[in-house]
């Protein structure tokens, strides 16, 4: 079921979009940096990121699409637990679809799942948590893709992110 995927993967492979470092793979590109995490609040971060994405995406709709690893086609009970209180429902996501990732090996798990920005700051903390060796954190992979599939931002991790128009 592509479902709101289907205006993204209708202009690009979903192997090259959801691969970690979009940047890298794409002309129209943007890697953004984050301040330094050693000498900002993880709540900065979270506004940085927001406000950036914000800027990308503008007024656009928007959801998020969580990429999980082969062995972790799922998020944990506790994972689960926690993206469904920052407010997103996991039980029934609003899109998926799988690819193989030939340079790891692995097969990958996209689900697409609503947001609003409430929510999202809340994801975008427990993701950046994970990098930051705090808790509560997921183990997934967040992209937040613009409805009409013309812009994709990877948070790849405290550091930054990439932003890619199509």
């Amino acid at each position: 079921m592509l479902g709101v995927l289907s205006p993204l993967l209708n202009k690009v492979d979903v192997n090259k979009i959801f691969r970690i470092g979009p940047f890298n793979r794409f002309e129209k590109a943007e890697r953004v940096e984050l301040p330094n995490s050693t000498q900002t609040s993880v709540d900065a971060l979270v506004q940085e990121v927001i406000s950036r994405s914000s800027e990308a995406i503008g007024n656009s709709e928007f959801f998020i699409a969580l990429v999980f690893e082969e062995f972790d086609n799922h998020l944990s009970e506790d994972e689960v637990s926690l993206v469904n209180k920052s407010g997103i429902s996991t039980e029934n996501p609003i899109g998926a679809t799988e690819f193989y990732d030939e340079n790891d090996e692995l097969y990958c798990f996209v689900r697409a799942y609503s947001c609003n920005e409430s929510e999202l700051e809340n994801v975008v903390r427990a993701k950046l948590a994970r990098h930051l060796d705090l808790e509560p954190y997921y183990m997934a992979e967040l992209f937040i893709v613009s409805s009409d599939g013309s812009k994709v931002i990877n948070l790849y991790d405290e550091r930054g992110m990439d932003i890619v128009w199509l």
